[in-house]
């Protein structure tokens, strides 16, 4: 399913809650003889309507289950390269102390660091995407060189403008030394603006819907 459609299911329920909550004329459906039901469960949230007075089942009735929403499990970067590291980096090697300590747990540490290498190998290409990382290191990259060669640009035009003595002339390499100066900070306030905040918060699981029929 479409992540549209995964949002819009997961926008219905809370919105169809707080209505129910907010107004009683929507607690019930048409014809209904219980409130609505919205459960939530450990990762699961489940929208259900009483059952209509029509009928004693609720088959053929629109009533009953509307749909069971299996939340997407996410993943926060940042903090489980924090926690890879110290287990990568922070871990003594158990193995350089065979005496004290068995096979076994020599063995079971070494699984933990491979798993955790292959946890963060396995996030570090999806978060660089997601973030679009080479891209905004092409744009800073070429917005450094652009600096640098406009602050080349206003050197020369400083050096000409203290050694000229025409004032006409003077002026005019002032407003070039000037408007090279607008220049720089526009680029750099462009840069600033599209240096969004990353987001750290990776899908591991997608969510789904099972709406009734």
């Amino acid at each position: 399913m479409s992540d549209k459609e995964y949002f819009e299911a997961v926008q219905q329920f809370y919105e169809d809650r707080l209505k129910s909550q907010l107004k009683e004329k929507f607690r019930k459906c048409k014809g209904c003889q219980g409130d609505k039901q919205f459960i939530e469960k450990p990762g699961q949230l489940i929208y259900s309507c009483g059952k209509s007075s029509k009928s004693k089942d609720s088959k053929g009735d629109k009533c009953g289950h509307q749909m069971t929403i299996n939340l997407a499990r996410y993943l926060h970067y940042s903090e489980m390269k924090e926690d890879v590291n110290k287990v990568m980096d922070g871990s003594m090697d158990l193995s350089l102390f065979d005496e004290i300590f068995s096979k076994e747990e020599i063995n079971k540490q070494n699984e933990i660091i491979k798993d955790n290498a292959k946890l963060f190998k396995k996030c570090k290409k999806p978060f660089s995407e997601q973030n679009q990382l080479k891209a905004r290191v092409n744009v800073i990259k070429k917005t450094h060189k652009n600096r640098i060669q406009l602050k080349v640009e206003q050197n020369l035009l400083l050096h000409k403008f203290k050694n000229e003595e025409d004032f006409v002339k003077k002026q005019t390499l002032m407003k070039e030394y000037l408007q090279i100066n607008k220049r720089i900070k526009e680029e750099y306030d462009e840069l600033l603006t599209s240096n969004k905040p990353l987001n750290n918060f990776l899908v591991i699981e997608e969510g789904s819907v099972i709406k009734s029929t």
